[in-house]
């Protein structure tokens, strides 16, 4: 049986505050979106996270005026890995 808690663990968890909240409405006013999507843009804001991955093409108008990089296709990760060097 697979035990999913050493796995988790690898990851780093994002902390929350006040301003995650009115950043996620504010998101969900300017773009249009759900809740959890807008949530997650709010996150990579707020956390200065420069990338986000996701085949949700909601994202595309959003990422793009907040300035984070969408990431949709294997050369889209390929581009942004080589700005990272």
């Amino acid at each position: 049986m697979w035990a999913p808690l050493p796995f988790i663990c690898l990851f780093s968890w994002l902390s929350d505050d006040a301003s995650m909240l009115q950043t996620t409405v504010d998101f969900m006013s300017k773009y249009n979106l759900f809740p959890n999507d807008a949530l997650i843009l709010a996150a990579c804001k707020l956390h200065g996270i420069k990338a986000l991955a996701s085949f949700d093409p909601d994202f595309n108008a959003p990422c793009q005026g907040e300035g984070i990089r969408l990431l949709q296709t294997s050369d889209d990760f390929e581009v942004f890995k080589q700005s990272l060097l």
